[in-house]
Order: C-alpha cells, then structure tokens, then sequence
C-alpha cells in the first residue's frame, strides 16, 4: 500500500515540483508562459497542493519515496539512453508500453469506481 501510494502520489508531486522549477526558471519564464499546453497546465496542477502537508508526509515516507525517486531516475536514464543513441524504434515502443499500461489503469480505475459504488 505505501509502495503504491509513493508511486501514485508522493513521488508525483515531486515530479511535478522539479517540473515547474524546470520550466519556470527566470530565464525562460516569459517564453514558458506562452508555450504551455494542456499537459504541463495538468502536471504542474498538482505543485499548487500544501508544502506543509506534503513536507509532514514525506518525513514519515522517506524510504518509500526515496525508493520511488530511484526508479524515476531509472526510467529517466532509459530515455535518456533512446534518445543519445537514436533508438527511435525502442523509444517509440517505450511509449507504446506506457499507453498500454495506462489505459489498463484507467479501466482498472473505472471498475474500482464501479465496485466502490455497489
């Protein structure tokens, strides 16, 4: 349960948070503000939540998350990799599998709805 919880929650406020410190630096600012598109709108959303309860729930999670952290950074280096070698076909496949894997998520998240609401 806290696995899961760090990878679909803690871990992805962090992101988010690297994310908009990223694309919100001074430099770019003015030019960020006018590129942004849905996706970025939707994954710095998530920056906006309380620091405070945020900092209280990653002093109690800290192994978890830093676990989670580890294998975002992972990941991170497996892109990285397609990318700096032009392994266009394996990165596209890479993005193929998450589709997948998110809609399987998605439809698992409707069913549980469906349950909660017996």
């Amino acid at each position: 349960h806290g696995r899961v919880l760090e990878r679909t929650s803690n871990s992805l406020h962090l992101v988010s948070n690297a994310l908009t410190h990223i694309t919100m630096d001074d430099a770019i600012r003015s030019v960020s503000m006018q590129s942004c598109a849905g996706s970025f709108r939707d994954m710095s959303r998530i920056s906006a939540s309380n620091a405070k309860m945020w900092t209280t729930i990653r002093e109690h999670n800290k192994d978890a998350i830093l676990s989670s952290l580890r294998d975002i950074r992972e990941e991170s280096l497996r892109i990285e990799k397609f990318l700096e070698e032009e392994k266009w076909t394996e990165l596209e496949n890479y993005l193929n599998e998450g589709k997948s894997r998110a809609a399987l998520l998605l439809s698992l998240s409707g069913q549980m709805k469906q349950i909660a609401s017996l």
